[in-house]
């Protein structure tokens, strides 16, 4: 009869399982990651806006009714509401976040946010259609437009010192916004009926950018070190698949089955790629 293994033996056995799988985790979580989702907040989703130089990043979420409210992202303290209805348009390298804020064209507003002052209003917009803001290459300027009922653009610089003033389309067009020119290239790809984000390498090689269990990707804007920002959709979770799946074979009518659009989220994203020569 074969003898069974000694207490001993067992116990040296599963330490050295235990090691090897502490050995496993220690070593994936010390490699540079490819991706990091953002969060959502309290919200159904969320989607980037704007990166600095800094890897400072704002976007908007989304709650349970729909309604947009504009956050904050930095690495140390992660996503954080700045506490408004509205969407923001943009980040500078000084940390602060222009947007629109309001949830009804009659009283929605150009807003500045600092982390110092927090949200304070540069100026009402009376036709808020079509309206773009953006933060100018100069710093501290604001590059604001927008669109009458009738069709007709108007054209306003803002700057703390001077205010809001109007200008010419001719005048606003000299007025830079602020970019990255020397951030990454990317490019959206459709491919089987979905699109996915690629960044386009200096010898023009494009690299799929990880969907990290998304079924597909947008890339928005980068910075020089490399950070991308975007978005990466969600299918709905396994259960709620199941119960379509199910509905379709037993021919349930479409007004009793799982609303599965409402499952589908986008999530904010920050990819990084290495900024070398060759990519």
């Amino acid at each position: 009869m074969p003898r069974s293994p000694s207490l001993r033996k067992v116990i040296i056995s599963f330490a050295l399982f235990v090691l090897g799988m502490v050995g496993i985790l220690v070593y994936f979580s010390l490699q540079p990651r490819p991706g990091i989702l953002l969060g959502t907040l309290d919200g159904k989703g969320s989607r980037p806006s704007g990166i600095n130089r800094s890897g400072q990043i704002t976007g908007e979420f989304h709650g349970e009714v729909g309604i947009a409210r504009p956050f904050i992202w930095t690495k140390e303290q992660g996503m954080k509401g700045l506490g408004i209805s509205g969407v923001s348009w943009g980040i500078n390298d000084q940390g602060h976040v222009v947007g629109i804020a309001g949830t009804d064209v009659r009283d929605e507003y150009v807003f500045l946010w600092t982390p110092s002052a927090g949200v304070s209003k540069i100026c009402d917009l009376a036709f808020p259609f079509g309206a773009s803001v953006r933060w100018g290459e100069q710093a501290g300027m604001v590059l604001i437009s927008y669109r009458d009922e009738d069709e007709n653009y108007s054209y306003f610089i803002w700057t703390e010192d001077a205010g809001k003033r109007a200008v010419t389309a001719r005048e606003f067009r000299d007025y830079r916004p602020y970019a990255h020119v020397d951030g990454p290239r990317t490019v959206r790809i459709e491919e089987d009926g979905s699109s996915f984000a690629y960044v386009i390498t200096a010898r023009d090689e494009k690299i799929k950018l990880p969907l990290m269990g998304g079924v597909a990707s947008a890339a928005f804007d980068g910075n020089g070190s490399g950070q991308i920002i975007g978005v990466i959709s969600f299918a709905p979770p396994w259960w709620v698949r199941a119960c379509e799946w199910l509905c379709e074979k037993l021919n349930i009518p479409r007004q009793y089955r799982i609303n599965t659009a409402k499952y589908f989220r986008d999530e904010a994203v920050l990819w990084t790629v290495p900024m070398r020569e060759d990519n």
